[in-house]
């Protein structure tokens, strides 16, 4: 009997245990060098061998990743090295950055559960940047790239079910919808209406059978009783119709709601023995206080051991960082006028200006684009949209960055029937806009006006020509 040699069986061995790291391809220090995109979880090893050397990898991940990031040198040590790992968008923005990870001995990290903008991702294929920011050379390091799991916060949506019927027979087909919430089974005075009617628009309805969810805000329900009221019209009639009565007693479940104000004290008088205090005015005992009435400071003269991340003088830990002369927010949404971002990267709530007019610019140039075609049926597509005016519900004025009084725009319905990728959803369920290359529609819906107008008065010109034709053969026969 042949017996293979111990090395090679060893080897074999290894081989189907366990998964070797792939090593970095170079060129790859930027981006568009990152190379093949491999999947998550990944190990990478790479060298940054001199102080301005930069590695980019790509990965790519389903919707809703959350990615946990981590590099640790191996020629050096965390405290010799200063390493630096990033998160690239597709489009090649910086997303997060870190050189000092928590529980890591400054080494780097991104965890989603710290950095909001590894959480939750949009699929697609992301770059992985590695570098080191204290001079050292020929750092070897091993890349890891696994995915982080970070539970959603619970919203105070819930769910009405109920049966719809019509002559005594079951409703098949979709209906509108107008929802209320009240304090009291038939009082119909404005105090004891609860928040704003919800309406929503061609409901699907089967064998009788609806359901509807209902946000009416996290303030909605105080331990109170609370009744919902019903209205129904037949799609497209708009909010109103006929009133289902009498008004539904809501029972203890979406009670709950209120107890989600529960989970976070943003703000404690005194946290004897908290492990958490956002702003405490004492903290005897907290092993965390974000914001405190009184703090301890030393200086930094004279101390010794100081970590090489802290030696240059630049705090780098932290989600406003600065390369060169450019400084950048990397740990997620930017909203401005409000606390909420809506999930946008970026949110203003009310106007917004750009010093001397100016407008938004995009990348347009030919040698950055392929599959090149030209537009075509545009003034079709224009002319299948609607403009209205309206007036956005209050609670949208409240939650969703919405303006207040007469507005005037499209419905998100009936641009998604034209420009499907226009539309898009919020956490739950509400459609948002995102107008993309109108110039260009409008010029094309403009080149098809102009050649049909080309077209129609060509005709006309025929039938001139032909009328004069005509009008001259006459006036020759009338003279003989």
């Amino acid at each position: 009997m042949k017996t293979a040699p111990l090395a090679a069986l060893m080897l074999t061995v290894a081989g189907a245990t366990v998964a070797l790291a792939q090593p970095e391809v170079e060129p790859n220090n930027t981006y568009t060098q990152a190379g093949t995109s491999t999947g998550v979880p990944v190990t990478r090893t790479g060298t940054i061998a001199a102080a301005n050397d930069v590695d980019f990898y790509a990965v790519t991940v389903p919707a809703g990743s959350s990615l946990k990031i981590r590099a640790v040198p191996t020629s050096h040590t965390c405290m010799t090295s200063d390493l630096v790992v990033s998160l690239i968008s597709p489009a090649g923005i910086t997303i997060v950055t870190n050189d000092d990870g928590p529980g890591m001995f400054f080494c780097p990290e991104i965890h989603p559960t710290r950095d909001a903008g590894a959480a939750n991702l949009p699929g697609g294929t992301y770059y992985i940047g590695v570098n080191n920011i204290n001079g050292a050379t020929n750092v070897q390091y091993q890349l890891v790239v696994e995915f982080g799991y970070v539970a959603s916060p619970l919203a105070p949506t819930f769910t009405y079910q109920g049966v719809l019927k019509e002559n005594e027979l079951p409703v098949n087909g979709p209906r509108d919808f107008t929802v209320t919430l009240w304090d009291h089974p038939v009082g119909a005075n404005a105090e004891n209406r609860i928040g704003t009617p919800i309406h929503m628009n061609s409901v699907d309805v089967l064998n009788g059978l609806f359901m509807l969810p209902l946000n009416f805000g996290a303030d909605a329900f105080n331990g109170q009783e609370r009744y919902i009221e019903i209205q129904v019209a037949y799609s497209g009639q708009g909010p109103g119709g006929t009133t289902l009565g009498p008004r539904q007693r809501l029972t203890v479940t979406p009670h709950a709601a209120y107890a989600l104000k529960a989970a976070a004290a943003d703000s404690a008088t005194n946290a004897s023995q908290a492990n958490y205090a956002n702003s405490a005015n004492s903290a005897f005992q907290a092993q965390f206080a974000t914001l405190a009435d009184s703090t301890f400071s030393a200086p930094w003269n004279g101390i010794t051991g100081m970590p090489a991340g802290f030696a240059d003088g630049q705090d780098n830990a932290g989600p406003w960082l600065l390369n060169g002369f450019t400084a950048y927010y990397s740990a997620g949404a930017v909203a401005v006028g409000t606390t909420n971002a809506g999930g946008f990267t970026f949110a203003v709530n009310g106007s917004a200006a750009k010093v001397g007019g100016g407008s938004w610019s995009v990348f347009c140039d030919s040698r950055l684009k392929h599959d090149i075609k030209p537009l075509t049926g545009t003034l079709d597509k224009l002319l299948g949209l609607r403009g209205y005016t309206f007036a956005y519900n209050e609670q949208a004025v409240e939650q969703r960055l919405a303006m207040p009084g007469t507005q005037i725009g499209l419905m998100a319905e009936e641009v998604e029937r034209v420009f499907p990728d226009w539309v898009d959803k919020d956490a739950d369920g509400f459609r948002y806009v995102t107008e993309r290359a109108t110039t260009a529609l409008m010029v094309e819906a403009l080149r098809d006006l102009r050649a049909e107008k080309d077209a129609a008065l060509a005709q006309k010109q025929a039938q001139i020509d032909s009328l004069t034709a005509r009008l001259e053969r006459l006036e020759a026969a009338l003279k003989k």
